[in-house]
C-alpha cells in the first residue's frame, strides 16, 4: 500500500470513528434528556429543557467533529483521484502512437474490403452490347447530383435518397439523358442523390436524411450496359484529385504563402495530405476491384489494365476527365442577379410564375393564414402555372396576382349556416420585385434559361427554381409555336426589305417583337386577333426599319462607347436610341443616406434616380436632364451598348409617384419649415419612402420634430415631480399631383399624443459615461432617415436637454446619498432581529460555539420589510424622511429616526418615499412608526462629507 493510500485509509478510519462517536453521543443524549414531554410543574420543565439543551450541544459538537473528519477524508480522496488521473493521462500520451497505428491498420482492412467488394451492391439498370475491346476506361472527376441532372419531381423537392430508382428510370428512358450524364462509351462517374438540403420538418431527419442524400453511388457505363454501384464509401465532391489539391494544402490559407517545413501548420498539412492521398487511393482500389473481380468493364482495353499503373494512363487505356476543375462557368451574370434585374422591370399586366416551394417563400401562420395570400386559408399559386399581375400593391415594389380558387372550403352564408364549396372570390398573392421565387415570363428567353439549367458548377445554388425554369421553357416554346405564323410573316418581310436570309431575319426581328410587347403591354401570344396582329406587325416592322436606318446611319458605336466610359466613369448604361442618337445614364448622387446595399438604404434609396446625358449621332452633347426615372417603355426601345453591374439591380420599374428627388425633398423641407406652431421650435425633419416609421401603407412621409422649450426644475428635486423633456412630432405625407408637383398633407398637429422622450444615458451607460450629454429624441434606427437638422434650433434644444440631463444626474446623486443614509436604519433593523434571535437561541441551547451556524441560517431567512408590498409603509415613510432632508442639504448622517423626524418637522409621506411612486402607497401614515424604528440610526457620514443638520442631537 502506498503512502497516499495509507493516508486515505487513516482518514476514512478517523471519519468512521468520529461518526460512531457522534451516533453514540446522540443516543446517550436522548437517554439523558428523557422522552417525557409533559413534565410536572414549572421547575421540572426548566430542568427538562436544560437537559435537552445540554444533550443538543453535545450531539451538535459531535456531528461537527464527524463532518470535519469526513471532509478531510474527501479532500484526500479527491487529491488522490487527481494524481491518478494525471498518471492515466501520461500513460495515454505514451499509448497515442499505438492508437494511430491501430487506426491505420483498421483503415487498411477497410480499404481491402472495399477492393474485395464486401459491402458492394451492383445493380444493372440497362442492358446492351459492351463497348469494343480497345475502348479506354474514362474516369470523371466531377461528382454529380441526381436531382440537378434530372429535375425529376422537382415540384415535390426533387429526388432524395428514398427515390434513387426514379433517377434510374430517367437516365435510361432517353439516350440523351445518358449522354448528358456519362457520354463516354466506357466509363464511370460518381453521383449523389442531391447536394442541396431539404427541410424535412424535423431536426433529426434534417441531419440524418440530408447526410444520406450526399451518399455516393457509382454510375458505370460499358457500351449499352449501365450499372449503378453502391459501396460503403463516401467520395466527397471529387472522384480524383485536382491538380493543385495537394500543393495547396501547404499554403497558408490566410496569406497564401508557403508553410515553413517543421512547423505545426506544416505537420498538420502533411497529415491532412496523407489522409487525402489514402482517400483517393481507396477510390482507385474500388474501381480496380471492379476490373479484377467483375465483368462490368469487359472486354477490357487490354488484359490486366490497372488504374494503379501510370503506364496505362500514358498509353491511353485509362483516361481521367478533369471536368470539375476544367469546366467553365456560363460567363453570365449570377442567376439571382439576373432574376433580380428582370423582376425590377415588373409591372401590371405582365405574366409571372411563383415558386412556393422555394426556400425563400415565407412560412405560413398557425391559423392557416399567410402574409402573402388573401384570403386566409386560400391555396397557394400552383407550381408551373402562369399568372397575370393584376395591379400594383400598396407598398413600394409590391404587385398582386389574382387567381381562381379550386379547393373546397367552408363558406358561411351569413345566417349561421354554410356549405363546403369552391369560393367564388378569387385569391390573391403579393409579390415583390426583390423576391427570388418569382420568374417574369414576359422578360425571360428560352436560350438563357437553358444555359442556367445546364450550368453544372453553378446550378446547385438555384436548384429550387429548376421546376419553374423547366415549366417556363415549355410554356414559351408552346407560345412560340402558336405565334410561328406571325413571326414567320414578319421574318419574311424583314428578309425582303433588308436583303438577308430568313434565319437572319428571324433573329433580327425577335428582340423587336419582345421590346414591342413590353412597351405596348401586350403580354399574350400574337394569335387569334387579325386586326390586332396587323396593327402590331405594322408597328414592329416600322420599329425594325428605324433600327436598320439607325444602324446604317449611326456613328461608330465602339468609339462612342469608349468616349462615354471615359467621360462618365460611373455610367450605369450606355445605349443608342432607334433614331441613332446616344444616351448615357449616370446615378444621381443623393445628399442623404449611406451607400446602396446597406440596411439603411431603403429610407432614401440610392438606386432610383439617374441623370440622362444625351448625344447626337455625331457625338455632340445635349443639355443634361437631371433627376430622372426613365420609363420602362423607353428603355425597352434602346439598343444597349454597355451595362454596369449596378444597373442589373437598379430599380428600373420605379415610378415617380413613389419617390421624391433631392430637389423635391429640399422643397418639401422648406415648406415644412415655413409652417409654425405656437410654443414649438422645429429642430429636425426625417423622411422615409417605406411608409413612415410606424405605417407601412403610405409611401412617402416626412416626420417633423419640434422642441417645446426647457423644462422647469422643481425646488424639491427628490420628492417633487422632475419633469420629462419631450420632443413633439408630426407626420407630413407627400404625394405627387397630376401636374408633377408635390403635395403635402399634415396628418395632425403636434400634441401630447405624438411625443417622444429625449434620450437619457442611464443604466449601463451611467457609470462608464457619467458626464455623457443628452442624446437625441430619435433612436439609431431612425438616425439615418434624418434629412434636415436645424443648425440653430437643434443645438439650443441640445443645451436644454443637457441641462435636463444634468438635473436628473444631480437628483440621482442625491437620491443615492439618501439611500446610503437609510441603509444604516435598514442594517440596524437587521442587526436587532439577529440579536433577538441570538438571545432566544442562547436561552434554549446555552452554547456560544453553536451560534455561528445558526446565525447564517437566521440571516438567510430574514425578510426585509422594505422589499415587500405589505409591510413597507413605515419604510416608505423613512425613505421620504431621508429624501426630504437630503434635498434640503441636510442628509441625516448618524441621526436616529426620532432625531431626523424632529429635524424635518413635517408629516411623512409614504407615497412620495416609495420607489416609482407606487400607486397603492398612501400619502399619510395610517399608524405611528413603531417605537423600535425610532431608535435606529441612519448611516454614519462617509469620510469627506461635511453636512451639519441644524437642531440635530449629537
Amino acid at each position: 500500500m502506498t503512502d497516499y493510500q495509507e493516508q486515505v485509509a487513516d482518514a476514512l478510519d478517523a471519519a468512521r470513528d468520529a461518526t460512531t462517536t457522534a451516533l453514540a453521543t446522540a443516543h446517550a443524549g436522548a437517554a439523558a434528556a428523557g422522552t417525557d414531554l409533559v413534565p410536572a410543574g414549572a421547575d421540572a420543565a426548566v430542568s427538562v429543557k436544560a437537559r435537552m439543551a445540554g444533550a443538543h450541544a453535545q450531539v451538535a459538537k459531535a456531528r461537527t467533529a464527524a463532518l470535519e473528519k469526513v471532509n478531510s477524508a474527501r479532500e484526500l480522496i479527491e487529491a488522490q483521484k487527481a494524481e491518478l488521473d494525471r498518471q492515466a493521462r501520461a500513460l495515454e500520451l505514451e499509448l497515442a502512437p499505438l492508437k494511430e497505428t491501430l487506426a491505420l491498420m483498421q483503415e487498411g482492412i477497410w480499404t481491402m474490403n472495399l477492393y474485395l467488394g464486401r459491402d458492394e451492391e451492383i445493380r444493372q439498370i440497362a442492358e446492351g452490347a459492351p463497348a469494343p475491346a480497345g475502348t479506354p476506361i474514362h474516369v470523371r472527376q466531377m461528382v454529380l447530383a441526381m436531382d440537378e441532372e434530372s429535375a425529376v419531381n422537382a415540384e415535390g423537392n426533387g429526388i432524395d435518397f428514398r427515390s434513387v430508382d426514379a433517377f434510374d428510370e430517367w437516365v435510361t428512358c432517353d439516350p440523351a439523358h445518358l449522354q448528358q450524364v456519362l457520354p463516354e462509351e466506357r466509363g464511370v462517374v460518381a453521383i449523389m442523390a442531391r447536394r442541396s438540403e431539404i427541410d424535412y420538418k424535423d431536426p433529426w431527419a434534417n441531419k440524418e436524411y440530408n447526410k444520406r442524400n450526399r451518399h455516393t453511388y457509382f454510375l458505370i457505363r460499358n457500351g449499352g450496359a449501365l450499372y449503378r454501384m453502391d459501396t460503403n464509401f463516401e467520395v466527397g465532391y471529387r472522384l480524383v484529385p485536382a491538380r493543385n489539391e495537394f500543393t495547396s494544402m501547404f499554403l497558408d490559407r490566410h496569406t497564401g504563402q508557403p508553410l515553413v517545413p517543421g512547423t505545426d501548420k506544416w505537420l498538420a498539412a502533411e497529415k491532412l495530405a496523407g489522409a487525402r492521398e489514402r482517400h483517393y487511393m481507396r477510390v482507385a482500389l474500388i474501381l480496380q476491384g471492379l476490373i479484377d473481380r467483375t465483368h462490368v468493364f469487359a472486354p477490357l482495353p487490354k488484359p490486366g489494365v490497372s488504374l494503379l499503373t501510370p503506364a496505362d494512363y500514358d498509353e491511353g487505356h485509362v483516361v481521367l476527365i478533369a471536368d470539375d476543375e476544367s469546366a467553365l462557368t456560363t460567363g453570365r451574370t449570377p442567376f439571382y442577379d439576373w432574376l433580380r434585374s428582370l423582376n425590377s422591370q415588373l409591372r401590371p399586366g405582365m405574366r409571372v410564375m411563383v415558386t412556393t416551394r422555394h426556400k425563400d417563400w415565407p412560412s405560413g401562420y398557425r391559423d392557416g393564414g399567410h402574409e402573402r395570400i388573401w384570403p386566409n386559408r386560400a391555396e397557394y399559386p400552383r407550381a408551373g402555372q402562369v399568372y397575370t399581375i393584376a395591379r400594383a400593391g400598396s407598398r413600394p415594389g409590391e404587385f398582386v396576382v389574382t387567381y381562381k380558387r379550386t379547393q373546397e372550403t367552408w363558406v358561411n352564408d351569413g345566417w349561421g349556416g354554410g356549405e363546403y364549396r369552391v369560393p367564388k372570390t378569387a385569391a390573391s398573392c403579393s409579390i415583390f420585385v426583390s423576391d427570388r421565387f418569382v420568374l417574369p415570363i414576359d422578360l425571360v428567353d428560352v436560350e438563357t434559361m437553358r444555359t442556367y439549367l445546364g450550368a453544372r458548377l453553378e446550378r446547385h445554388a438555384y436548384a429550387d427554381m429548376f421546376p419553374t425554369l423547366t415549366a417556363a421553357i415549355g410554356f414559351l416554346e408552346e407560345e412560340k409555336a402558336v405565334e410561328a405564323p406571325f413571326r414567320d410573316l414578319l421574318a419574311a418581310q424583314v428578309a425582303q426589305a433588308e436583303g438577308v436570309d430568313l434565319d437572319t431575319a428571324a433573329a433580327l426581328v425577335a428582340p423587336v417583337i419582345t421590346s414591342w410587347k413590353v412597351g405596348a403591354r401586350w403580354f399574350r401570344p400574337m394569335s387569334g386577333d387579325p386586326e390586332a396582329e396587323a396593327r402590331a406587325a405594322t408597328a414592329i416592322l416600322a420599329e425594325r426599319a428605324r433600327i436598320a436606318r439607325a444602324d446604317a446611319g449611326a456613328g461608330d458605336d465602339d468609339a462612342f462607347l469608349r468616349r462615354a466610359r471615359r467621360e462618365h466613369r460611373d455610367a450605369l448604361l450606355v445605349a443608342r436610341k432607334k433614331d441613332g442618337t446616344y444616351v448615357v445614364l449616370t446615378p444621381a448622387t443623393r445628399a442623404w443616406g449611406p451607400a446602396a446595399g446597406t440596411p439603411e438604404h431603403a429610407s432614401v434609396p440610392q438606386d432610383v434616380w439617374v441623370h440622362v446625358h444625351e448625344y447626337t449621332r455625331t457625338g455632340k452633347a445635349r443639355p443634361v436632364r437631371q433627376w430622372q426615372i426613365v420609363p420602362m417603355a423607353s428603355l425597352s426601345r434602346w439598343i444597349i451598348l454597355h451595362e454596369a453591374q449596378a444597373w442589373s439591380t437598379w430599380k428600373r420599374a420605379a415610378r415617380p409617384a413613389d419617390h421624391l428627388s433631392d430637389p423635391e425633398i429640399n422643397e418639401a423641407i422648406s415648406r415644412i419649415r415655413d409652417r409654425a406652431f405656437p410654443g414649438l421650435t422645429l429642430i429636425a425633419i426625417g423622411y422615409d419612402e417605406r411608409g413612415g416609421w410606424w405605417n407601412s401603407n403610405s409611401k412617402m412621409e416626412f416626420t417633423a420634430w419640434y422642441h417645446p422649450g426647457p423644462v422647469t426644475i422643481p425646488e424639491r428635486v427628490l420628492t417633487g415631480e422632475l419633469p420629462t423633456l419631450y420632443a413633439k412630432t408630426i407626420a407630413v405625407r407627400a404625394s405627387r399631383e397630376g401636374d408633377g408637383s408635390i403635395g403635402l398633407s399634415w396628418i395632425r398637429e403636434p400634441s401630447t399624443n405624438n411625443t417622444t422622450v429625449w434620450e437619457r444615458f442611464r443604466g449601463r451607460f451611467r457609470d462608464a459615461e457619467e458626464n455623457r450629454p443628452a442624446g437625441v429624441p430619435w433612436n439609431d434606427n431612425r438616425r439615418h432617415r434624418m434629412v434636415f437638422l436645424d443648425p440653430v434650433n437643434l443645438p439650443a434644444a441640445h443645451a436644454d436637454a443637457d441641462a435636463w440631463v444634468e438635473a436628473h444626474a444631480a437628483a440621482d446623486q442625491l437620491e443615492s446619498q439618501a439611500d446610503k443614509a437609510l441603509r444604516g436604519v435598514q442594517d440596524g433593523w437587521t442587526e436587532a432581529r439577529v440579536a433577538a434571535a441570538r438571545d432566544r437561541f442562547m436561552e434554549d441551547y446555552a452554547d456560544e460555539t453553536l451560534w455561528a451556524a445558526e446565525e447564517a441560517r437566521v440571516r438567510g431567512t430574514l425578510v426585509a420589510p422594505w422589499r415587500t408590498t405589505t409591510d413597507d409603509e413605515p419604510w416608505d415613510a423613512l425613505r421620504y424622511l431621508a429624501l426630504r432632508l437630503t434635498e434640503e442639504g441636510r442628509t441625516p448622517w448618524g441621526l436616529t429616526v426620532a432625531e431626523a423626524i424632529e429635524a424635518l418637522d413635517e408629516p411623512l409621506n409614504p407615497k412620495l418615499g416609495s420607489r416609482q411612486r407606487h400607486w397603492a402607497a398612501k400619502e399619510t401614515l395610517r399608524e405611528p412608526l413603531p417605537e423600535g424604528l425610532l431608535t435606529l440610526r441612519f448611516a454614519t457620514e462617509p469620510t469627506g462629507t461635511d453636512v451639519v443638520v441644524a437642531g440635530a442631537a449629537s
